[in-house]
């Protein structure tokens, strides 16, 4: 029995993704879940796939994936111990 690939919207890191089983490089990010499902029902019917929603509770923020990890670097200071603005490095 072979079953139809499936098309995933889901709540995924405070933000709306579309799963492509089988297929990764075809899955984006959407800030809005209406986006995500518009998107998410287009792209099944376009590969012939099923659509399906994983539905959640919308967290409201969005999880910076690096932030998980020990080995990320901080953001600088922007202020010295005055309150003060340091200079940008940048420019």
């Amino acid at each position: 029995m072979h079953s139809v690939p499936i098309v995933t919207t889901r709540s995924h890191r405070g933000l709306w993704e579309n799963h492509v089983e089988g297929r990764p490089d075809l899955s984006r990010s959407f800030s809005s879940r209406a986006e995500a499902i518009e998107s998410g029902v287009a792209q099944a019917i376009s590969l012939g796939y099923e659509h399906r929603i994983e539905e959640s509770a919308p967290t409201g923020t969005i999880i910076d994936a690096a932030g998980d990890r020990p080995d990320a670097a901080a953001s600088p200071a922007t202020t010295d111990e005055d309150g003060m603005p340091v200079d940008n490095p940048s420019g």
